[in-house]
């Protein structure tokens, strides 16, 4: 009866031990997998485009300014913060574009804390005047990419408008179904492309945070967003709460301040919305 109770204790014993090494293979490794995994900030080119997956976005830059100066450098915007960029954006009360450009430009600027040191970094290294400084950072969004933002998809707005139409035959990309049609300053450096209106709210939204008196321009009659600076220069201005706002193209390379393309340059159609 001894025999038959220490065998069967044994066997009992045998495939405790079994089962309990069994469970903890597979729930140890289940788990030290878990935390072993950290996701990585990843920088990825331009052709990749963002990624839901990844902790942030970033891009790596190069780009010349207007006395052929080079710059380069890394900024990144987390994905997070992209995300619920884009879901305030859809909420903002807005009456007109001041109101609209406004409620993003509070709600983002705080987020582009790591936009922000590549340009401090270029600032610190250099001996620069405030002057030479914007030309920096408005050369730095003129070289990137332009490309069309819709609210409607891209085949629609190509048949209902033919501004787009030209400009899509003539190659440029279109991203289509964008709420409000314009990117926010998080969207912009996440995809790090957009259109006119895309880039004169990121502008401001930067110039704003070293100090700089900036305002954005719009023209119903061009259907074009320029920037607005009062620092000394000579050219074309907006005369503004009597102040001298000199325009600012930002859509594409060798604009400087002071300048309007000539189908635009009539001042009288450009209105200070922001």
């Amino acid at each position: 009866m001894m025999n038959r109770s220490f065998s069967i204790f044994i066997k009992f014993l045998f495939t405790f031990i079994i089962t309990h090494s069994l469970f903890s293979f597979f729930f140890t490794g289940f788990f030290n997998s878990a935390q072993d995994y950290i996701p990585k900030n990843k920088i990825f080119n331009a052709e990749d485009g963002p990624k839901a997956s990844t902790t942030y976005s970033g891009w790596k830059s190069q780009w010349y300014d207007y006395d052929n100066n080079y710059y380069s450098g890394t900024t990144r915007v987390r994905d997070n913060d992209v995300y619920s960029s884009m879901l305030y954006k859809s909420r903002i009360p807005a009456e007109n574009w001041g109101d609209f450009y406004r409620g993003m430009y509070r709600y983002d600027k705080s987020k582009l804390d790591l936009v922000y040191p590549m340009l401090d970094k270029i600032w610190n290294n250099n001996n620069f005047t405030r002057r030479d400084f914007v030309d920096v950072v408005v050369s730095f969004v003129q070289n990137m990419e332009y490309n069309i933002v819709t609210m409607k998809d891209c085949n629609i707005s190509y048949n209902e408008d033919n501004s787009i139409k030209k400009m899509m035959n003539d190659g440029i990309k279109c991203d289509g179904d964008v709420y409000a049609g314009i990117y926010s300053p998080l969207e912009f450096m996440s995809y790090f492309k957009g259109d006119c209106d895309s880039r004169t709210v990121f502008l401001y939204t930067v110039l704003k945070r070293y100090n700089y008196d900036v305002v954005i321009l719009n023209s119903d009659l061009y259907a074009h967003s320029i920037l607005g600076v009062n620092i000394a220069s000579s050219g074309k201005y907006k005369y503004y709460n009597g102040k001298r706002y000199y325009t600012w193209e930002t859509t594409n390379k060798g604009w400087r301040l002071g300048m309007l393309p000539p189908d635009y340059s009539n001042t009288n159609y450009w209105d200070v919305v922001l």
